[in-house]
Parts: C-alpha cells; structure tokens; sequence
C-alpha cells in the first residue's frame, strides 16, 4: 500500500547521490516505469531477477521482460510466494512456486540457484555479465531503487 511501511526503501540499501528511483504501480516492473528505457539506454540486456511473489510479480515481471527482448535468468532459490486456495484446495507456497518456476523455464527465462549463477559468473561462463542487471520485486506500489556500479557495470534494482 502506498505510504506504508512495506514500501520504505530498507535503510541498508538507500540510494546514493545519481542513483536512480522507479516506482511501479503494477505487478509488471516495465509497466510505466521507464525501467525498460533506462536499461537499453545503459546497453543492459540481461535481467536477473528475484524476490516475491513466485506467482505474481516476478511471473509477471519475466514475462514482460522476455517480450521486451532482454535475456533473464530467474533465481528460484532467492524467490518465494504463499499458499494459495483454489476450489477449496489448499495448494502449498513450495508446489506454488515450483509450478512457476517450471513454467517459466526455458521459454522466458533461464531459472537457476543463486550459488549456480555466482558460480558461473566465476568461471566467466557468462559472459556477457558486465551488462547485467538484477531485480528483486515485491508487490506492486513499491519503490524500485536503481543502483549502478560504474566499477562492476552492474545493476541492482530492488523493486
């Protein structure tokens, strides 16, 4: 909910000076943002992205980020959701995001562990990391905080 307090910026990750703010108001990151705009202006073509919920945002985050044509990865272990209820049918958070995480493999995005990608960023296997950006997205009317690293040329977007 706007001006509350799950969408205060966590004091450990505060912008700095030129560091850039989005805020969204839809569960899809790009949606009237200018984050898509932003990142092809910086030559950023990978996407890593993380956060909550399985079934939500970051669902709907991977989707739109693939038909904007950036590559993405999808750290499933630095992801998570809830329980559902469908027909009266408890379904649980872990079936829950594994379903996602199943269907967006492969088609929308490359899903992986968080130690897999740090991994292969290691041995350089992949390599086009220096235009990269990560995502973490929670929830919609939150405020998305744009880190750039001129050193590393990463991107850190906690949404």
């Amino acid at each position: 909910m706007p001006n509350s307090i799950g969408v205060k910026i966590h004091q450990s990750v505060l912008p700095q000076a030129g560091e850039k703010v989005f805020v969204k108001h839809s569960l899809n990151a790009f949606l009237k943002t200018g984050l898509s705009e932003e990142l092809l202006r910086n030559n950023i073509l990978h996407i890593v992205i993380c956060g909550m919920m399985s079934h939500m945002c970051i669902d709907t985050t991977v989707r739109a980020a693939h038909d904007l044509g950036f590559l993405v990865t999808v750290l499933e272990d630095a992801c998570n959701t809830k329980d559902l209820l469908w027909n009266g049918a408890a379904i649980t958070a872990q079936m829950v995001h594994n379903t996602f995480m199943a269907s967006l493999n492969g088609v929308f995005a490359q899903v992986m562990h968080t130690d897999k990608f740090l991994e292969n960023v290691k041995n350089s296997l992949i390599v086009y990391f220096s235009n990269i950006t990560i995502i973490c997205t929670a929830g919609k009317d939150v405020y998305a905080l744009l880190i750039y690293n001129l050193k590393s040329n990463y991107i850190l977007i906690r949404i």
